[in-house]
């Protein structure tokens, strides 16, 4: 019985570690600069990648975003999106 309850038991930890080594790399796994610049530009209406002054990634509140601005016929877009999901989670307009 002792020796089926080790057993069991390394088994279970074996099936653990393996879950939490798949959730890392899906934990890893983060759209690109490249990506957030897309997402970003979709929102502002005949904007391109030119107009692109600002995208960095940083680090809030737990989470890897990217915040990204665009000035576009004078007036200043900013956005913050999620660099694990791609959500834009906050978006900024200033008419020039």
């Amino acid at each position: 019985i002792i020796c089926a309850v080790v057993f069991l038991s390394g088994i279970s930890i074996y099936v653990v570690k393996e879950n939490m080594k798949s959730q890392g790399e899906n934990h890893l796994a983060e759209i690109t600069r490249t990506e957030a610049v897309a997402i970003a530009v979709s929102y502002v209406r005949g904007a391109e990648e030119s107009n692109i002054t600002k995208c960095r990634k940083y680090r809030s509140r737990g989470k890897n975003k990217y915040c990204v601005e665009i000035y576009y016929k004078k007036d200043k877009y900013e956005f913050r999106i999620d660099a694990k999901t791609g959500e834009v989670l906050n978006k900024n307009f200033k008419k020039q």
